[in-house]
C-alpha cells in the first residue's frame, strides 16, 4: 500500500496559491458576475463618488481578484522556481490552463479600461470581449480547482480532497441555484410592470417613472405611490399602489437573496481556506 505524503510537507507557497485561488474564484468572481447580471438596474439616482452602486461593488470585487490571482500565481511560480513538473493527466492541465485563466484575468482590466474610455461602437465591442473573457475565465476556474484539490500534495490526512471538492462544489450549486432565482424574481418584475403598462398606457401613466420614483424612496413606497396616484380613481389607485409595491416588494427580495448569497459563498470558502491552511 502507498504511503500517504506527510500532511505538513506541503510548501507554504501552494498554501498560498491555493488559498488566495479560492478566495478569488470561488467568492469574488461570482458574486462580482451576479451584481452585473442582474442590478445594473437597481439603486437608481445613487452613487458612490459618480458610481453606481453595482459597478462600485463589482469594480471592488474584481479588483480583490486580480490581486489574489496574481499574488497566488507569483506564489506558486517563486516555490515551483519556474513551470510545473506535472506531466501524469489530468494534474498537467493544471499548470496550462491556469495560465490561460491569469491570462484572460489580465485583460479583465484591459477591456474595462478601453470600454469606458471608447466610442459607442468600439464601447460594444471590448463589453462584449469583457464578458466572455470573464465568463470564460470562471468556467476555467472550476476544473483548475477540482484538480487542484486532487493534486498529491493537496487533501491528505483528515481533510481529503473528496471534503474539499465537496464543499466546493455545494457553493457552485448555491450560485447556479441563486441565478435561477434572481432571474425569476427579475421575469416577475418585468412581468408585472409590462402587465400594468398595457393597461393603464391609454391613461397617459408613465409607469417606468413612477416604479423610479418609488425606487428613490424604498422605505415609504406606499405613501410615494399614493402621491403620483392621486388623481386616478380610487379603484385604479388601489390597483396601482398595490401593484408598485409588489414590484418594490420584489426588489427587496433581490437585495435580500444576493446578501444570502455574498454570506453563504464567503461561509463555505473561508472555511475551506482554513481546512486548506491547515492541512
Amino acid at each position: 500500500m502507498l504511503e500517504q505524503p506527510d500532511v505538513k510537507s506541503i510548501p507554504e507557497g501552494i498554501r498560498v496559491h491555493a488559498c488566495l485561488m479560492l478566495l478569488a474564484w470561488g467568492f469574488c468572481c461570482p458574486n462580482g458576475l451576479l451584481v452585473t447580471r442582474h442590478f445594473k438596474t437597481e439603486w437608481p439616482g445613487r452613487s458612490f463618488r459618480k458610481l453606481k452602486y453595482w459597478f462600485t461593488i463589482h469594480l471592488l470585487l474584481q479588483c480583490f481578484l486580480l490581486a489574489f490571482v496574481i499574488v497566488a500565481f507569483m506564489s506558486v511560480v517563486v516555490q515551483l522556481t519556474g513551470y510545473s513538473k506535472l506531466t501524469k493527466l489530468p494534474f498537467s492541465a493544471h499548470p496550462a490552463l491556469g495560465f490561460l485563466a491569469f491570462f484572460l484575468t489580465i485583460l479583465g482590466p484591459f477591456h474595462s479600461w478601453m470600454m469606458i474610455t471608447s466610442t459607442e461602437s468600439r464601447r460594444s465591442l471590448f463589453r462584449n470581449f469583457h464578458l466572455c473573457f470573464g465568463v470564460l475565465a470562471h468556467t476555467l476556474s472550476v476544473p483548475l480547482i477540482l484538480i487542484g484539490f486532487n493534486l498529491p500534495t493537496i487533501g491528505t490526512g483528515i481533510c481529503s480532497s473528496r471534503i474539499y471538492s465537496g464543499m466546493y462544489l455545494s457553493s457552485l450549486m448555491f450560485y447556479a441555484i441563486t441565478e435561477v432565482v434572481l432571474e425569476v424574481v427579475n421575469y416577475r418584475i418585468l412581468s408585472k410592470t409590462r402587465d400594468l403598462r398595457e393597461k393603464f398606457s391609454s391613461t397617459g401613466l408613465d409607469v417606468e417613472r413612477v416604479r423610479t420614483q418609488i425606487a428613490h424612496d424604498p422605505r415609504h413606497a406606499k405613501e410615494r405611490a399614493v402621491e403620483v396616484l392621486i388623481d386616478k380613481e380610487a379603484p385604479e389607485r388601489q390597483e396601482l399602489q398595490n401593484g408598485f409595491c409588489q414590484i418594490q416588494a420584489l426588489r427587496v427580495a433581490k437585495y435580500f437573496i444576493y446578501g444570502i448569497h455574498l454570506a453563504v459563498s464567503f461561509g463555505i470558502i473561508f472555511v475551506l481556506v482554513i481546512m486548506v491552511a491547515g492541512s
